[in-house]
């Protein structure tokens, strides 16, 4: 079954408003998760070098 991406737009609103909170200096870094600079430049990569269409098109051969 063909399978379509979510709108690019609303992903690029989602990844601009997405509000990534600060790392804690309390605790080992991953305790709580992916520091925060891991999260800003994984956001960054998928609202602007990830090629969506391109996996898009490859999952649905």
């Amino acid at each position: 079954m063909p399978h379509t991406a979510t709108p690019l737009e609303d992903l690029d609103t989602a990844a601009h408003l997405r509000n990534i909170p600060s790392d804690r200096d309390d605790c080992e870094p991953w305790l709580h998760g992916p520091p925060s600079r891991n999260i800003k430049r994984l956001t960054q990569h998928w609202a602007h070098e990830y090629e969506w269409r391109k996996a898009e098109a490859q999952f649905n051969e």
